[in-house]
């Protein structure tokens, strides 16, 4: 369970945004990506994975898992329509090697913080974030989830 609880967290502070421009700054990215996850507008959410973690994921695995996860969350008294981005601040640059692969990168490392509504209160909570600019767009990169967790018919929940 802690492994969905981390996607969902990720989900809900991770960045995307459909055709962004490449003027794109990090918070602008984070915000567009927190707009689709209030709307499980997972599609959005995928199209801005990083593609190396694409060609591993396939979109009906991603789109299972993430409506198991908002289910999850919802579950737990979390209103995902609800999500609002406060902030994002770059915290670092960090080598990261994308879970099940050997692709590395230097990835900026982003602490997001968001807002949304749990048993009736808004709360705000903040995650660690990492990010990639490819031909001039950012990707987000899940170190959280193996991709043969998104295959799982739990999908990584334990």
């Amino acid at each position: 369970m802690r492994g969905l609880v981390a996607v969902i967290a990720g989900l809900i502070l991770v960045g995307c945004a459909e055709g962004a421009a490449n003027t794109q700054t990090i918070a602008q990215f984070e915000r567009a990506g927190l707009e689709a996850v209030a709307h499980k507008q997972w599609g959005k959410v995928y199209d801005t994975m990083h593609p190396a973690q694409r060609r591993l994921v396939t979109y009906k695995d991603f789109f299972k898992c993430m409506t198991a996860g908002a289910f999850l969350a919802e579950s737990f008294g979390i209103d995902l329509s609800t999500t609002r981005f406060v902030s994002a601040k770059v915290v670092k640059q960090k080598r990261v090697t994308l879970p099940e692969t050997k692709v590395q990168m230097t990835a900026t490392v982003v602490r997001v913080s968001s807002s949304f509504v749990e048993g009736g209160k808004r709360v705000t909570d903040s995650d660690l974030e990492y990010v990639v600019k490819i031909n001039g767009q950012w990707r987000w990169i899940d170190l959280d989830t193996k991709p043969s967790e998104y295959r799982r018919h739990t999908c990584g929940i334990k």
